[in-house]
């Protein structure tokens, strides 16, 4: 405590209790002014007072003082979990996994009995490409809190992707013990089929019972949240003045629906292996053509010939994605879509287009490939092109 402090001791009090009572009003812009006027504070409570500096940045939106002022409490306080969790956060928004790894691994090291810590951590080990730990990680957290239902959904994708099915069904029951949910139980029951058959590779029955419950699949196609994809689609299809699609792979129907609100005159024929697809798209859009088929097929002509082949959101489905495009038709010209995010019924997604061109470029004359986006972190990829 410096002398000045001490001449004034009661004043220092006050101040403080005036800083605390701030930050418990969350006046962050007012808890700062404080700080900067009363320096002797951060001598005197150097651990409060970075730790409130930082707050008061991270609320006010000040990103870069926010952090600064968070590696001068680390310094304060290294032992702090809170601390190295928050640092570890600064990390993964710049996806730097590695350094975010060792705050994470710091804040459970800490604090072992606080589960969010365990749920940041494996994140950040499954970021690294460690799932094994990353299971392990999330069994810290569920067994520390069992009432998130989110938690042990996570758990249950990772089991998936480390392939231990067993385990996999035990988070999803855990998860339906809190609330049943249709979408979870589908893809409950669609594990336990997985289990029996051998076939990671999603069932028509799974997606039967998706497009049966799924919200996502019951707005209209003009609301689709693959609309911005649909409307770059639109684009081409202006440029090539189509006249005929041949849409393999519809599913409900929603991006037909989507081309007949706009008024886009053309044939349209869709092809999906389920049923409850099928079904949705006939009732949506009678004016155009439903066909229950399962891909791939040896010939498509007795659909017509169409001047487009679409293939949006389907590749990443299946094990045998080249194959299906082997099978399509050499000249027509072909649109097709892949996720840059995983998601239960993926089989790959690709982080990159350099991925996807690796994969499918050869399969077309001259290919174009674009970035659409369609949330804040979830993208598309269209190609599209001349099949070679």
């Amino acid at each position: 405590m410096t002398e000045a402090c001490i001449a004034k001791t009661g004043e220092c009090i006050t101040t403080i209790a005036d800083l605390k009572s701030l930050a418990a009003d969350e006046q962050w812009k007012d808890a700062l002014i404080m700080i900067e006027t009363n320096p002797e504070l951060s001598e005197s409570h150097a651990v409060f007072v970075s730790i409130l500096r930082w707050k008061s940045h991270a609320k006010l939106g000040n990103t870069k003082s926010a952090e600064k002022s968070l590696d001068i409490a680390i310094v304060n306080s290294p032992d702090n979990a809170m601390l190295q969790r928050a640092k570890g956060d600064f990390h993964k928004t710049r996806e730097d996994w590695k350094s975010a790894l060792q705050c994470y691994g710091k804040s459970v090291n800490l604090r072992e009995d606080v589960p969010a810590y365990w749920i940041s951590y494996a994140f950040a080990q499954e970021k690294s490409g460690d799932l094994i730990s990353a299971q392990e990680s999330l069994k810290f957290a569920v067994m520390l809190d069992s009432s998130r239902q989110q938690w042990w959904l996570k758990l249950a994708y990772i089991c998936r992707q480390n392939k231990q099915l067993p385990d996999a069904i035990e988070a999803y029951d855990k998860a339906l013990e809190l609330q049943e949910d249709a979408q979870i139980r589908a893809m409950r029951d669609e594990t336990l089929r997985q289990i029996e058959s051998g076939v990671m590779v999603a069932s028509a029955e799974y997606y039967d019972s998706i497009y049966s419950a799924s919200e996502k699949y019951q707005t209209h196609g003009s609301d689709s949240v693959y609309k911005s994809a649909w409307e770059h689609i639109q684009t081409i299809l202006n440029k090539r003045k189509a006249t005929s699609i041949l849409d393999l792979g519809c599913g409900p129907g929603q991006f037909a629906e989507y081309l007949a609100e706009t008024g886009y005159e053309l044939e349209y024929v869709g092809i999906d292996f389920s049923s409850v697809a099928i079904e949705q798209a006939r009732k949506r859009c009678p004016q155009y053509s439903f066909y229950e088929e399962v891909l791939p097929l040896k010939s498509y002509s007795q659909f017509g010939d169409s001047d487009i082949l679409i293939c949006t959101e389907v590749l990443e489905h299946i094990e045998n994605d080249l194959a299906l495009l082997e099978s399509y038709p050499r000249g027509k010209f072909l649109i097709l879509t892949v996720p840059n995010f995983d998601s239960f019924g993926h089989i790959r997604y690709f982080l990159e287009s350099n991925e996807v061109l690796e994969r499918y470029a050869h399969f077309f004359e001259k290919p174009i490939i674009q970035k659409v986006s369609i949330s804040e972190q979830s993208i598309l990829w269209v190609m599209s092109g001349v099949i070679a």
